[in-house]
């Protein structure tokens, strides 16, 4: 599998970056080729599926203290719309974390095209966990003032065209 949708946080007021990704997520998008404005996306992210590379922290991000992913096992965005030309667009649609659903608008551009109609998809968004409850009811309370409120989503992934079976 050619994705990653992974993300960043400063910690300490900048001083170091965490990194993480999410091991288990599907993403489909339903594009035709010449015309990515009337495309559509779907994607569904395991909130369990948390890795940081310390599974004290991952599970800490799993607990009702982040994602909470015993009630909200999944994170999802679904496109309402496609606009924009050549390689850069934004997907405008509703991101749904922690219970709470917002409109958001995603950016993102075409990375390259392959021979076989794969197409690559790059995407960054910022987001701020405020806004998703996320680290709000920690039982840290110094945690709200040393986790950055800013998250840095990054998203990359290779959408392959399905196989058409042959006719019968």
């Amino acid at each position: 599998v050619h994705s990653n949708i992974g993300f960043s946080v400063p910690l300490g007021g900048g001083i170091t970056r965490i990194y993480g990704k999410f091991n288990q997520s599907e993403v489909t998008i339903n594009y035709l080729d010449d015309n990515m404005t009337k495309s559509t996306i779907d994607a569904k992210i395991k909130t369990a599926s948390v890795n940081t590379g310390d599974a004290g922290r991952d599970e800490h991000l799993a607990s009702a203290d982040f994602f909470n992913a015993k009630i909200y096992p999944d994170i999802t965005f679904v496109s309402d719309s496609i606009r924009g030309a050549e390689n850069s667009f934004i997907a405008y649609g509703t991101f749904q974390m922690n219970g709470i659903s917002q409109k958001i608008a995603l950016p993102f551009t075409i990375a390259g095209r392959d021979k076989e109609g794969s197409i690559g998809f790059s995407a960054r968004y910022h987001l701020r966990r405020s806004d998703y409850k996320l680290g709000k009811d920690s039982e840290k309370p110094a945690a709200d003032s040393y986790v950055s409120n800013d998250i840095m989503v990054e998203i990359d992934f290779v959408a392959k065209k399905p196989k058409m079976s042959p006719k019968e």
